[in-house]
């Protein structure tokens, strides 16, 4: 019997037979306001309830106004970061030209696609991620679309 992962989507997990098989990579598309990243968020936050440490790769978004938009939702992260159940790594902010100082975890430039690996594998080891959430892998189809 395969192992599953509630999702946290209401009538998802029930269209999946319980929610999506455990250790499976998913891609979600869509287009532009489609709720992808949201889906990302609570798919995240949902794993954060249970107890699931969760890591966010910010490549489309500030982190600070990923967290305000999920706390919008209800979905309050802070407490979790301070736990060190939850981290955003930030991949946007080096593309605009401003690294940002709050996160733990920056990518400077998707470009050095070593150094982005890295990072990443860096932040779901250190916090032993259970889930994880790229937003938005349109971005590496464009930057880099060997990586993606």
């Amino acid at each position: 019997m395969v192992r599953r992962i509630e999702s946290g989507i209401p009538g998802l997990d029930e269209i999946l037979h319980g929610g999506i098989p455990a250790r499976n990579v998913v891609l979600l598309s869509g287009g532009p306001g489609t709720g992808k990243s949201i889906f990302g968020q609570q798919f995240l936050y949902h794993g954060l309830k249970r107890g699931e440490p969760g890591v966010l790769v910010a490549l489309e978004e500030h982190p600070v106004q990923i967290r305000i938009n999920m706390a919008n939702f209800g979905w309050d992260v802070r407490k979790y970061e301070a736990e060190g159940l939850f981290t955003i790594v930030d991949a946007f902010t080096g593309g605009i030209g401003e690294y940002a100082k709050r996160e733990k975890y920056v990518v400077k430039s998707v470009d050095d696609v070593p150094t982005f690996i890295d990072v990443v594998k860096e932040a779901i080891r250190d916090l032993r991620a259970q889930r994880v959430v790229i937003d938005s892998v349109t971005t590496l189809y464009i930057t880099r679309p060997a990586v993606a």
